[in-house]
């Protein structure tokens, strides 16, 4: 079951449903659209059916007997959505509904409000439609959020009314794009739309969303340095990945940061010190630390990061502190860096770590890193009694989330 799903209302949620349900059943597999938008259903206005029977009718019926078939989309049946006054459990319904016999797509709403939770959280996984432009982007971001609060996977975004996705477009959405549609007063019956629709809907039976393309072919992990969160992420950080480190100025998550470079050779990237005092910093640490490369960003960080990127040694850990200089910078240079990164990561099979700082004004672009990060870990310290404990929390890991939650990584007595 698929959620057809983006926050900006007209950016083709429906036609796309519509697009797509053709597109399956051309390749032989019976669909069944379902419109969840309880405020302006009109999915059985663009397929040409008639109002009712509705979702809400399918409450203890087999979805067959009421759902109407398109006679222009040989193999698509559409179930309308419910009418104001009808009483329906959508999430349940949509549960019934997906029996594995047929394809089943749901238009969802605009926006990102409770209605549109009921129908996310029902499907497998959710299709984000955006347009080009910078709003319809910056709604499908907020729609891929919602989904990652929610646990749904995001299979992919289409792109609609062009022929060409916009740059760096992937990276912005942690997703891949599944196609672009170009602009038609006729997508359903258009040829180039067609075939983007086709393009679309065979890379979706191709690729499970719940299973993200491995970026750990062997199966190995990198370990921190730091024992009970390698216990916590089943041995460590995956080869490839870029992890943020999320924690207030404490010192609980540069902590962490000194560790990590007892595990390898390590470049660590200061983005407002110093190299001098990043070494003073490892050297009062009081724990293990080991003898990174030290370099300092000069007057164009971008820039300079990526260029020291190009000298990384295979296997390597990447340590930029703070990442916050970043995030504060141009949007789309950031996502480019971000896209820069994770291939040379990939390419040497290294581990990137981007100490994200957190306090009462945080930089325009840390969701934009949170969203790209393979893994997300919170450091923070409570205290217990006389003990300061220090807490890390896996707020999200790839490839495997059942590994998120808190585990206690250390504690000083304190008077």
């Amino acid at each position: 079951m698929l959620a057809i799903a983006g926050s900006k209302g007209g950016c083709g949620k429906t036609t796309t449903t519509l697009g797509l349900a053709g597109a399956f059943a051309r390749a032989g597999t019976p669909t069944l659209a379902i419109d969840a938008d309880r405020q302006m259903p009109d999915l059985h206005v663009t397929a040409g059916v008639d109002r009712e029977p509705t979702l809400a009718s399918v409450d203890g019926t087999d979805a067959g007997t009421v759902a109407q078939s398109i006679s222009e989309l040989p193999g698509v049946s559409v179930l309308p959505g419910p009418k104001p006054a009808e009483s329906v459990d959508v999430q349940r319904t949509l549960g019934h509904l997906d029996d594995g016999g047929s394809q089943v797509l749901i238009d969802c709403p605009s926006g990102t409000g409770p209605d549109l939770t009921d129908p996310l959280t029902a499907a497998d996984a959710v299709v984000v439609v955006t347009t080009d432009d910078g709003q319809g982007l910056e709604d499908a971001e907020t729609t891929v959020e919602l989904a990652d609060r929610l646990g749904v996977p995001v299979a992919g975004a289409i792109v609609t009314m062009t022929a060409d996705a916009p740059d760096g477009v992937e990276t912005r959405l942690d997703a891949p794009v599944l196609a672009t549609v170009p602009e038609s007063a006729t997508p359903l019956a258009d040829e180039d739309a067609l075939a983007a629709y086709d393009r679309a809907a065979q890379r979706l039976h191709t690729v499970d969303p719940n299973e993200p393309e491995p970026i750990d072919p062997t199966g190995t992990r990198m370990t921190t340095g730091v024992e009970p969160l390698d216990r916590r992420l089943d041995g460590g950080l995956v080869p490839g990945s870029i992890a943020a480190v999320v924690g207030e100025p404490d010192g609980h998550a540069e902590t962490l940061l000194h560790r990590l470079t007892t595990t390898r050779g390590t470049l660590y990237l200061s983005t407002d010190r110093p190299a001098g005092l990043v070494r003073a910093a490892l050297s009062a640490d009081g724990g293990p630390t080991g003898s990174p490369a030290v370099r300092t960003v000069g007057a164009d960080p971008l820039e300079d990061a990526t260029e020291l990127l190009a000298d990384l040694p295979s296997g390597a850990n990447l340590v930029v502190d703070p990442a916050d200089v970043l995030e504060a910078l141009d949007r789309d240079a950031y996502l480019e860096f971000l896209e820069t990164l994770k291939e040379r990561m990939l390419e040497t099979d290294g581990v990137a770590v981007l100490h994200c700082v957190e306090g009462e004004n945080q930089p325009a672009n840390r969701q934009v890193t949170e969203r790209v990060a393979d893994a997300v870990i919170e450091m923070s310290g409570v205290r217990d009694g006389t003990a300061l404990e220090c807490h890390a929390t896996v707020r999200k890991f790839r490839p495997d989330p059942s590994v998120r939650g808190a585990v206690l990584v250390g504690s000083a007595e304190r008077s």
